[in-house]
């Protein structure tokens, strides 16, 4: 009997050390804020998961440079950056996934900022907003600009200031790859200044293309492709005061297109 309770003993303490040392399940609801005031600054953020990460990152002067790269579902993503020369890229790969991104913020002093913006997955929505001049929502390397891949993506790019320049690419890809989806997308280009342009590209499906230019030698482009078997595109292109150029071409069912030009 004394033997047995001590193997009963021992089989309690071996069963209590395997509990306290299983690890803690882990969680993806990480939560990552930034905030910097100076010159010079430089902001990376790499968040993975199937949950509901959350990333901020607020820049308050010159040079400053903001990364955010999300994979996962649900994820939100936004950065602000107040002064001259910032550069901001945000990648997310899910579903439900919003960023928004301000380079400016009613400056007119800021110059040459940039922002890329990658979205592959569903339901995602962009929104890019620089004040100043010689503003770049274009990018480069595989995507260009704000890409979205997915379905049900929204992009709105709005630029004040001259000589900006915005792109945006749903469906398809620059690269080659991935190819083709799209699938009910919404894009919105608002510019407003001088010699800005603007061009948007959509690959099928019931996608909509709205664009405003407000200045003079504005250029636009909007190009709906019918490359699987999605229809009912519709583009409005509004361009206002002189020497401005637009380019509608749809190719597919149930398309309109409307182009309104104020002033020669």
């Amino acid at each position: 009997m004394k033997k047995f309770s001590i193997l009963m003993f021992a089989f309690m303490l071996t069963a209590c050390l395997v509990v306290a040392q299983s690890p803690a399940p882990l969680t993806d609801n990480n939560v990552s804020d930034i905030y910097q005031l100076g010159n010079g600054n430089d902001a990376d953020v790499d968040q993975t998961g199937n949950s509901f990460n959350d990333s901020d990152i607020d820049q308050d002067g010159n040079d400053n440079y903001a990364r955010h790269e999300q994979e996962g579902s649900a994820n939100t993503a936004s950065t602000l950056s107040i002064g001259t020369n910032h550069n901001s890229k945000v990648r997310q790969i899910g579903s439900g996934n919003i960023t928004d991104v301000k380079q400016g913020d009613n400056d007119p002093t800021s110059d040459k900022n940039k922002s890329k913006v990658d979205q592959l997955g569903n339901d995602n929505e962009a929104y890019v907003t620089q004040d100043g001049k010689r503003n770049n929502s274009v990018g480069g390397g595989i995507f260009w600009g704000v890409d979205q891949f997915g379905d049900d993506n929204k992009a709105t790019v709005v630029q004040t200031g001259n000589d900006n320049n915005s792109k945006i690419s749903q469906g398809n890809s620059d690269a080659g790859t991935p190819t083709d989806e799209a699938d009910d997308n919404v894009a919105t280009v608002d510019q407003i200044g001088n010699d800005n342009q603007s061009r948007v590209r959509q690959y099928s499906d019931d996608n909509e293309a709205y664009v405003t230019q407000d200045g003079k030698e504005n250029y636009s482009l909007v190009i709906q492709d019918d490359s699987t078997s999605g229809n009912g595109n519709k583009a409005t292109v509004n361009q206002n005061l002189n020497n401005n150029w637009s380019f509608v071409n749809q190719v597919g069912l149930n398309n309109t297109a409307t182009v309104d030009q104020t002033q020669n």
